[in-house]
């Protein structure tokens, strides 16, 4: 294979080779060209370095894998298929780190000193392994399996643009490109990754992920057919957690136990990964829950074609129930004052109705947060685990034109960590690996068990133990809104990306 052959897997490959951020990972099933991609970006991005004084421009890239073995054994040989030992000057024996140095004659007539080094974390500290390296762009060859303060320390390193050195450059070119990139399969719910990508979100930190390998958009297909992925699944069945993160691309539940919905919840259709937008048209439907570890209350809106969209969630952490409250009030006049009280629906778990004492003035949990948003807030028609639990796995299922009848916003990560993992029936350990019969009380089920409560209170439990919540879509409950209004917004991946345009 030659460099100038290679040609993008895929829309997802080609956003991520159009991007300048300075982290960009990418995540996916097996086989999606996920290492070639992020190899031909340095090539890409070496292309279109600041020309130095003498002619030349100059990239230093770095590749780190977690031990030795894995970076001869995969990467290296990787790399070789496209960047042949023979050609330019190879340094290095297996076992040990490893340089490649090229020289390129680009079309514009510059020259390119294209330099690559192949490092090792093992057992060091990655402070020890980068000592005086100067580089301008760092790649974490599954990045997973090394650890978050590789890329913290990285990045460190990057940003300082310490290659091509400064007195080599003319003051107009000395804010060049630098970056780091990283490639995966996704890791579960607990990694280091998901929490820094997914729920801390730093500027310029952007994950892409590549379809489903039995997506019809799957990616790489010129290399793995559809059917390969089908066989795949099919031969792994027996191990969910393996085939949504392996063949499916998706986020992998937590080993401490399984997801309640299983695979009924598809992280890439029902997450927005964006803010859905609020009709406001629409009524407001609350749903509330005082939970074990601590309240919760999730704001949504249900459309006239049956789609319920959960827009927010609140989960603050033990509190009690007057400052609950007064933090419902404040984010609902600042985020959503466009909609007026008198146009919000609320219900909550039956159980936040008791322990008031009407006569001596002291009012439950649930009456007391009413008070103070000033509405009224109805029980929930039940309390029935199984038909909670069978409702929201009814609209998971559901789809109406192709959209989800359930879609969550990216003001929810306690809800969508919970549907990938955290919600979850507890593993007994002892058991040979069984897992409980009820979900386990932990903070990711308040916000569960409130959307429960939502959910019913749109058909109502004989809808839901009928199976007819979805088909009749709760008839009399449903909340109109204007056709022509703005739907949800999706970003789109872009098209083709030549890697060697400058």
């Amino acid at each position: 294979m030659s460099p100038d052959t290679y040609r993008s897997p895929g829309p997802v490959a080609s956003a991520f080779l159009s991007s300048s951020a300075l982290v960009r990972f990418i995540m996916g099933p097996f086989g999606s060209g996920k290492t070639n991609v992020c190899l031909m970006d340095a090539l890409a991005h070496a292309a279109r370095m600041p020309v130095c004084l003498d002619g030349v421009r100059r990239f230093r890239g770095v590749v780190l894998r977690d031990t030795y073995a894995n970076l001869w054994q995969t990467t290296i040989k990787t790399w070789a298929n496209w960047f042949p030992k023979e050609k330019g000057k190879w340094t290095g024996s297996e076992g040990r780190q490893a340089q490649h140095v090229l020289r390129f004659d680009l079309p514009d007539g510059t020259k390119l000193h294209f330099e690559m080094l192949f490092l090792a974390i093992g057992d060091d500290r990655i402070e020890d392994v980068l000592r005086g390296i100067e580089f301008t762009w760092l790649m974490m060859n599954e990045a997973d399996l090394q650890s978050g303060d590789v890329l913290t320390y990285a990045v460190g390193r990057v940003t300082l643009r310490r290659y091509p050195r400064t007195i080599d450059l003319r003051p107009e070119d000395r804010e060049y490109f630098v970056g780091i990139v990283g490639d995966l399969n996704p890791p579960d719910t607990d990694s280091w990754v998901y929490e820094l990508f997914e729920e801390t979100k730093p500027a310029e930190h952007i994950m892409f992920k590549q379809p489903s390998g039995r997506s019809p958009l799957g990616e790489n297909r010129g290399a793995i057919p559809r059917e390969a992925y089908d066989r795949l699944a099919e031969a792994n069945k027996h191990k969910k957690w393996w085939v949504k993160r392996m063949v499916d691309g998706q986020y992998g539940p937590s080993r401490e136990g399984d997801p309640v919905y299983g695979d009924d919840y598809d992280d890439s259709v029902h997450f927005a990964d964006g803010e859905l937008q609020l009709f406001k048209d629409l009524p407001l439907r609350l749903s509330f829950d005082q939970g074990v570890t601590g309240p919760a209350m999730l704001i949504k809106q249900y459309t006239y074609s049956g789609q319920l969209r959960v827009l927010e969630e609140l989960v603050p952490g033990r509190m009690g129930e007057t400052r609950f409250g007064e933090r419902c009030k404040i984010l609902l006049e600042e985020r959503y004052g466009a909609i007026p009280s008198t146009r919000w629906r609320a219900v909550c778990d039956p159980a936040g109705f008791t322990g008031g004492d009407a006569e001596g003035g002291d009012l439950a949990w649930a009456e007391t947060v009413a008070r103070i948003l000033g509405i009224v807030i109805l029980p929930a028609e039940t309390n029935e685990l199984k038909a909670r639990i069978d409702g929201v796995s009814q609209l998971l299922r559901y789809r109406i034109d192709g959209q989800p009848a359930l879609i969550i916003s990216s003001l929810c990560p306690m809800l969508r960590k919970g549907f990938n993992s955290h919600y979850r029936y507890k593993t007994i350990k002892g058991a040979d690996g069984r897992s409980a019969n009820k979900p386990e009380k932990n903070e990711y089920s308040d916000p569960h068990d409130a959307l429960q409560y939502g959910v019913l209170d749109l058909g109502g439990r004989s809808a839901v133990i009928s199976g007819d919540l979805t088909k009749k879509g709760g008839v009399g409950r449903q909340d109109r809104h204007d056709e022509d209004s703005d739907d949800v917004h999706i970003p789109a991946g872009s098209g083709g990306f030549d890697v060697f345009a400058c």
